[in-house]
């Protein structure tokens, strides 16, 4: 017959599994989003090729229309040069502050399993002693 103690044990050491798996998930988002955060650069360098010169701005760079890409077809290089770098640096920022976004939530789901697993952990303890 399983006792109430065994069964708090259970549940208390299930708890504390499911709690590691979140952990182990969210340490490796955790790295992931670091390295987005610390190198938007070097994490968006592939996207970062279409701000490399104007032919490739012109080439790949989603403009929305095929009128706003005629538009800056007709640009001076030196104007289109600045939109570019305007948008490549906006670009980074908006990827910076995603990278921070996802980083925030996950801590907060780290922080989440981290109580879990140490408030089952001490019921585990305390009923083991019991």
């Amino acid at each position: 017959m399983i006792s109430f103690k065994n069964l708090q044990q259970v549940y208390a050491l299930l708890i504390c599994l499911v709690s590691m798996i979140v952990l182990l998930i969210q340490g490796g988002n955790f790295l992931d989003d670091s390295t987005r955060f610390l190198f938007p650069s070097y994490r968006n360098a592939s996207q970062l090729l279409t701000f490399q010169s104007n032919d490739a701005y012109l080439r790949h760079y989603n403009f929305g229309s095929d009128t706003e890409r005629l538009e800056a077809k007709k640009l001076t290089p030196e104007k289109l040069t600045e939109i570019r770098l305007k948008d490549q640096k906006h670009f980074i920022e908006v990827e910076y502050f995603r990278a921070l976004d996802s980083l925030i939530k996950t801590i907060q789901w780290i922080l989440v399993a981290l109580l879990f697993f140490w408030v089952h952990w001490r019921l585990y303890k305390k009923s083991d002693h019991k």
